[in-house]
């Protein structure tokens, strides 16, 4: 996951704590809650790629463990 909007996030936080009026802290605050959205989706993209990529990776081992089953079981049926 991209570190900028973790740094955005970190900027804004500390602008918000700076603040000197109301004025200022809500438009911070407007901006922090988009980069929050952001870092949101982003979050959301690079856990789905991964939940994907295991999902792929599990059939494929499951594929090789169901193939080498299937190896066995013919080589033991031809020896007997």
């Amino acid at each position: 996951m991209p570190r900028h909007t973790d740094i955005k996030i970190e900027q804004l936080c500390s602008q918000t704590k700076a603040a000197q009026t109301d004025g200022e802290a809500k438009g911070v605050l407007k901006e922090l809650q988009e980069a929050l959205a952001e870092h949101i989706g982003l979050a959301r993209e690079s856990l789905e790629a991964q939940v994907s990529t295991l999902n792929a990776l599990e059939a494929r081992a499951k594929n090789a463990l169901e193939t080498r089953a299937k190896k066995s079981r013919s080589k033991k049926a031809s020896e007997a």
